[in-house]
């Protein structure tokens, strides 16, 4: 037989506490009080409704969902990783910053005939000249565009470009030693031997350059990209690399002694040689057809 007291009147005072005795004397005397209950409040029985309508809505559909989301996240995520490169989880390089230059028409077009030393330069457009046995130091460029401009054995060690784009100059055989290159762009430039030993390069372009036998020896290269460029003869040696990148570029015989290529992409660029170390070329990536040119770099012979 079951004892039941009505709930209604129960109020929750009276409630609370008869239903603690209750449960106190269950505990202890089980056998004594089978099939004795007393009632809950009427309104922990309507929280306790809701809350196994909602756990078993969210049985039925969230976990069906959840499970429907992560395959779906499994099947799409290189998907859209390629499509939009925020979203992926991978480390990814940072960005080359381009120069920041105002359009033509509010630059200043000057007419350079001589640069002395620790002259400064804002804001200029500079084209159409020819700067025969230049030698200063500490001389700067900001927001310029150089177009056409020859520098005939000319020497600006110290030189500090920040936001600078060169086009169509030739810098043949210029002494840069010690520079300071921050946002620049060097496009379809001459740049046969050039000096740019112990510069410090940040965020530069080189873009369908002739550079070969440039010196580009005890830099610091951060944010650095050549492509199809000649770098034939050109030294690297002992110089720093981070976010350093080399595309379709033709560099026989270029020098990368103690350079550590350790990530760097070699594989689209050609060439017949380099100048290198086992220790430098460790962690380097290269195509299959290259591995057979150091192979027989080191004396390697591969068999078919």
């Amino acid at each position: 037989m079951s004892l039941s007291l009505p709930s209604f009147i129960l109020s929750p005072f009276v409630y609370s506490t008869v239903n603690a005795i209750g449960r106190q004397m269950l505990v202890r005397w089980p056998c004594l009080y089978d099939g004795l209950c007393f009632p809950a409040h009427p309104r922990d029985i309507m929280r306790e409704q809701m809350f196994s309508h909602k756990l078993s809505r969210y049985s039925r559909n969230a976990l069906p969902l959840f499970s429907h989301k992560l395959s779906h996240y499994s099947r799409t995520t290189t998907a859209n990783e390629e499509r939009y490169p925020h979203m992926s989880t991978r480390k990814q390089p940072p960005k080359l910053e381009e120069p920041v230059i105002p359009d033509d028409s509010l630059l200043a077009e000057v007419e350079l005939l001589q640069i002395r030393s620790d002259d400064r330069y804002a804001k200029a457009l500079i084209r159409d000249c020819t700067l025969d046995e230049i030698h200063a130091t500490r001389v700067s460029f900001e927001k310029t565009v150089l177009r056409s401009v020859t520098f005939a054995e000319a020497s600006l060690t110290g030189l500090e470009l920040t936001d600078v784009r060169f086009e169509k100059c030739d810098l043949s055989n210029m002494d840069l030693s010690g520079a300071i290159l921050h946002r620049v762009e060097f496009s379809r430039c001459k740049m046969l031997g050039v000096n740019l030993s112990d510069a410090t390069i940040r965020n530069v372009v080189f873009e369908g350059c002739l550079a070969d036998y440039a010196a580009i020896r005890f830099a610091d290269l951060k944010q650095v990209e050549f492509r199809d460029c000649s770098l034939n003869h050109s030294d690297f040696s002992y110089s720093k690399f981070k976010s350093f990148e080399l595309h379709r570029n033709r560099m026989d015989h270029a020098q990368f002694s103690a350079t550590d290529l350790s990530g760097i992409d070699l594989s689209d660029n050609e060439f017949d040689g380099l100048s290198v170390d086992a220790e430098s070329l460790r962690g380097c990536i290269i195509s299959r057809e290259q591995a057979y040119i150091f192979a027989n770099l080191f004396g390697l012979v591969v068999k078919d």
